[in-house]
């Protein structure tokens, strides 16, 4: 069996669609899309390609590629073998696909034939609908009439089913069958996610609105496709007309649905504006994005509720989020099970899994108190960036995510700044201190706010690569007092921060990075014992200190830190 590649459903998938298309393929019982869509066929095809379904003999004969047909080459073509080897090396995603003939097979056995399929799915979409408040107290027979010219219809990861603003006139129903469908405003804020049995476009279709009010769509990502029956138009108001005593029942109920969805949408607008995107825009990742992307992001986001000593994730365990904390307080484990860090509202853990950087957890967060986290996974960021608007900004996180890579390909920070015995290539502690390591984009003038010990993700150092850097000391009158920081120092922030002391760029060539404190320690303790680097790195600490502490007269010094000099 083949299915033509452009456009297909399973090409949403990189890796699998990398690895499928360097294949040997051959035309074989190509199939060409164009042809079938007119034909409304394409769902058969792909039924019989994931082995849901088997097309009749007919079908096969007549949906061939023949003469002047097809515009398919032997290139838009796979077979069935090759996709099902691409799944077999990708474990993850062949997951996605078993779920969705888990679904399926609740209509009938994979691999019966399509009529009979076609019975099953019948039976069960009535099933479906008999079970559901918006049906209820209608009568089968109505129910039938209304899925009398139901069609299916496929979806690929983020496709769109029905966008916003279609006039009421032309509205169908839909009816999820497999996967998951969501439901969201234009500006991106997703309101819920519809699965098998659930309907969609009730208020369009029965005229209860002027235009479709949302846009539906496949939940994008690894969730795999999804698949709906779609009722048309005509199809809806014959079955109230043929109907007229079910088709209240069903009015007033869908009525009565689309009032509470109203309200739960005002809540999830609120929650969006006034509680996640001000926590995005609060981290240093997000910090000065525009609103509308931050809103946008938001409304894809909700947050998760944990109680006081319950584990939020665990070490080496698969995560691809990073987790913003809402309310509460998070305690920290290093892989050796060492306590590395307590962090509060406002502290933002696991920034790299969101950039796509690591797809495991590289320490255990365990709930001190009762949390609130927001999870913000790389599948939202990345559907965020996909915007236009976001154009600018999908090319700045691109940058940041290679200069990630490439500070962990160099050994940036450490090999700049030590003495190395080993090298880091089979360092996972070093690699994983310099992914997290944020680097800042200093130019000549630019001054930085050292953060509190106190603060809501704890100690920070800042690491003086290269460059000419001072620390200046506001007074009450007068010009700041400033002080060289030579390079290769380790500069304990929340020193400085109880002096009111800031940094500041002194040279164009200034290689500035902060990390924070737990960030180091989980990096050094990822094994029983911590490697060298983590040494050397406390003695500057040390001496960095020592420097801002002592001077040729450490009693002045004191003066002018505390802006008591005459």
């Amino acid at each position: 069996m083949t299915a033509y590649v452009p456009g297909c459903h399973f090409a949403r998938y990189p890796r699998l669609e990398t690895q499928v298309l360097q294949a040997p393929l051959a035309l074989g019982e190509a199939v060409c899309r164009q042809y079938l869509v007119q034909n409304r066929q394409s769902a058969f095809v792909e039924a019989e390609f994931l082995g849901v379904a088997e097309l009749p003999v007919r079908e096969k004969r007549r949906l061939r590629a023949v003469d002047g047909d097809c515009l398919v080459k032997a290139t838009d073509v796979i077979h069935r073998d090759d996709f099902q080897s691409a799944l077999q090396r990708f474990p993850e995603e062949a997951k996605v696909f078993d779920r969705f003939l888990r679904e399926a097979s609740r209509f009938a056995v994979p691999g019966a034939p399509f009529a009979r399929v076609q019975e099953a799915a019948g039976r069960r979409i009535l099933a479906f609908l008999e079970a559901g408040r918006e049906f209820q107290h209608c009568q089968r027979d109505f129910l039938a009439a209304l899925c009398a010219e139901a069609e299916g219809v496929l979806l690929a990861p983020g496709e769109i089913l029905q966008a916003s603003g279609r006039p009421c006139a032309t509205c169908p129903l839909f009816i999820v069958l497999a996967g998951r469908v969501q439901v969201e405003d234009e500006a991106g804020i997703v309101f819920r996610f519809a699965g098998p049995g659930e309907t969609l476009g009730s208020p369009g279709c029965l005229e209860l609105v002027d235009t479709s009010p949302e846009v539906l769509r496949a939940v994008p990502g690894n969730l795999g496709p999804a698949f709906c029956v779609k009722v048309p138009h005509a199809a809806v108001g014959g079955a109230l007309q043929t109907f007229p005593e079910d088709a209240d029942f069903w009015i007033k109920n869908a009525e009565l649905l689309h009032r509470e969805a109203c309200r739960s949408k005002q809540e999830r607008c609120r929650w969006a504006s006034q509680v996640a995107a001000p926590a995005l825009g609060n981290t240093s990742l997000l910090a000065g994005c525009p609103q509308d992307f931050l809103t946008s992001l938001a409304g894809q986001l909700s947050e998760v509720a944990f109680s006081e000593g319950e584990e939020i994730f665990t070490c080496n365990t698969r995560g691809n989020s990073m987790m913003i904390v809402l309310e509460g307080f998070v305690e920290l484990h290093a892989k050796s099970g060492r306590e590395i860090g307590c962090v509060g509202a406002g502290a933002v853990i696991g920034e790299p899994e969101a950039l796509g950087l690591l797809s495991f957890r590289t320490a255990t967060a365990v709930a001190v108190t009762a949390c609130r986290m927001l999870p913000v996974s790389f599948e939202a960021l990345t559907q965020a960036l996909l915007t236009p608007s976001a154009a600018a900004l999908k090319e700045g996180f691109k940058q940041l995510v290679e200069g990630r890579r490439s500070q962990v390909r160099e050994g940036l920070p450490l090999s700049a700044m030590l003495n190395l015995r080993t090298s880091l290539d089979e360092d996972v502690g070093a690699q994983l201190l310099c992914l997290r390591a944020e680097r800042l984009p200093l130019e000549h003038g630019v001054c930085w706010h050292p953060v509190a010990d106190s603060s809501e993700s704890g100690p920070r150092v800042s690491l003086i690569v290269r460059g000419r850097v001072s620390m200046e000391v506001g007074r009450r009158e007068g010009e700041p007092l400033d002080f060289h920081v030579r390079p290769g120092s380790v500069v304990p922030e929340g020193m400085l921060a109880t002096h009111g002391a800031y940094l500041r760029a002194m040279s164009s060539d200034c290689e500035v990075y902060r990390i924070w404190q737990y960030d180091l320690l989980q990096a050094a303790h990822v094994g029983a014992q911590a490697h060298d680097w983590f040494y050397q790195l406390r003695v500057l600490e040390k001496e960095a200190r020592s420097d801002c502490e002592a001077s040729s007269d450490h009693q002045l010094y004191l003066r002018q830190l505390s802006g008591t000099t005459d």
